[in-house]
């Protein structure tokens, strides 16, 4: 119950950030999947499938775009506040503070990846591309 409340309570102090993040990310997997739609109707004459986008998804120059930044800094801002002496006393070692720390950055990561695939999913269903193209 004590670590729900802290996560809780780190979740409410950074809460415009949190929103910046869920707003930022869809609006960035928007603009880079539809400009690769356009290249590959413009160049190829193909259509993306939902596996293809997940694919662009995949690459560095799209991590580095959409997710990284944001999420290192949430990550970041979330336990900015750790080393603090009234959080070193409650937590009596360096050892379980540390673990803390860890735990709450690959939660932020693994939910920030979710997210944005999750993003990449909707928006490509509602642009109505298929699922996978078998014809090419």
């Amino acid at each position: 119950m004590k670590y729900f409340n802290t996560i809780t309570a780190k979740i409410e102090s950074n809460l415009k950030i949190i929103i910046f993040t869920a707003i930022f990310i869809p609006v960035v997997d928007i603009l880079y999947l539809s400009v690769f739609r356009q290249i590959y109707i413009d160049n190829y004459g193909i259509n993306l499938t939902l596996a293809d986008l997940f694919i662009i998804a995949s690459t560095p120059w799209f991590f580095a775009l959409s997710i990284s930044f944001v999420g290192i800094y949430l990550a970041l801002h979330i336990v900015k506040y750790d080393y603090n002496s009234t959080i070193i006393i409650i937590y009596k070692s360096r050892r379980r503070l540390w673990i803390n720390q860890t735990l709450c950055t690959t939660g932020v990561s693994l939910c920030l990846a979710v997210y944005n695939l999750l993003s990449i999913m909707v928006i490509g269903k509602l642009s109505g591309v298929n699922n996978i193209n078998w014809d090419t």
